[in-house]
């Protein structure tokens, strides 16, 4: 359980960071939710394997929707408390796939969903929670050895179609991501010099769960070089 935020009881005005009108509602209770959720992971020599699976029954569950009007030239949102269930479950995992050039070589993957929807003594034509993420594939190779660790990682993230009320479906991408390091002990420290490349295709990236999705999309490609220090 938690107790609703200052924003979403007591908003009423324009949030220019989100290019939005909030309106709050200083009469909502306590936001409760009774959760099940399946555990699952097996390991041995050569796969590590990890499974979970949910279901989320929430009461009075507080959200944003958008009202179709505009203020100030800005589009309304009014914080709604309503019944809602969420559901999904996510895998991960990595097979080793063996010792190359004295580093393990291992297969990544990973694979999440989720949906969130209204309950049913609530739901209307419309029954699709806003900003809900989409599902989620992934795979890569990782390479470790005592000197250097690359990571070469895939990811296809899924349009999202099942949208809320005057909300705008999100297109699929793939985002191709690589990180490279070097750990060097620097006395009793260790400085790590690395490499991290994130959306090298350059895809147009635009995550649904963010609510500034329609006028700013994710980053394009972007090449870091840096260093760290642990102490």
């Amino acid at each position: 359980s938690r107790a609703p935020a200052i924003e979403e009881l007591y908003s009423n005005g324009p949030h220019l960071a989100t290019s939005s009108f909030e309106i709050g509602n200083q009469n909502f209770v306590e936001e409760k939710a009774k959760a099940l959720t399946l555990n699952a992971a097996y390991q041995n020599e050569f796969l590590e394997f990890d499974f979970s699976a949910y279901y989320m029954d929430f009461d009075n569950f507080i959200y944003q929707k958008s009202m179709g009007t505009e203020e100030d030239h800005l589009a309304v949102f009014n914080y709604q408390q309503d019944a809602a269930d969420f559901y999904g479950f996510d895998m991960q995992g990595l097979f080793h796939l063996g010792v190359f050039a004295t580093g393990d070589l291992d297969l990544t993957f990973l694979y999440d969903t989720v949906r969130g929807q209204l309950s049913s003594d609530v739901r209307g034509v419309n029954n699709n929670l806003p900003r809900v993420p989409a599902s989620r594939v992934g795979v890569g190779f990782s390479w470790v050895s005592s000197s250097w660790s690359i990571d070469l990682d895939w990811l296809h993230v899924d349009g999202q179609k099942r949208t809320s009320f005057d909300e705008l479906p999100t297109e699929s991408y793939n985002d191709l991501s690589l990180y490279v390091a070097r750990p060097i002990d620097f006395g009793k420290n260790q400085l790590t010099i690395f490499l991290r490349g994130r959306n090298l295709t350059d895809e147009e990236q635009r995550y649904h769960g963010s609510i500034v999705k329609d006028i700013a999309p994710a980053a394009g490609r972007t090449i870091q070089i840096g260093a760290r220090m642990n102490f």
